[in-house]
């Protein structure tokens, strides 16, 4: 029983990771043309725009609190990677 929900929990993080890497690629894309139009990396007001976005479609068990906190180290970490690839 216990192995059979790890398998479930390892084939989500499997689509996880591929997710969170498909979401970097485009912002990534987005870094270029911010770079070429001569944009700031940071964009608060769309930041907080994705922070919203998020806690509506949240449905639980985690908290409104625990998916903002999931969601800034998503962008902040994103945003890391735009300073070093762009």
């Amino acid at each position: 029983m216990i192995e059979d929900l790890r398998r479930q929990i390892d084939k989500i993080d499997r689509k996880i990771v591929g997710l969170l890497n498909n979401r970097a690629k485009v912002a990534l894309e987005i870094g270029d043309q911010k770079k070429r139009f001569d944009l700031d990396i940071v964009d608060s007001s769309r930041e907080e725009e994705v922070i919203t976005g998020v806690k509506k479609m949240n449905g639980g068990p985690f908290s409104d609190e625990q998916i903002t906190e999931i969601y800034r180290k998503i962008i902040a970490e994103t945003k890391n990677l735009e300073r070093e690839v762009c």
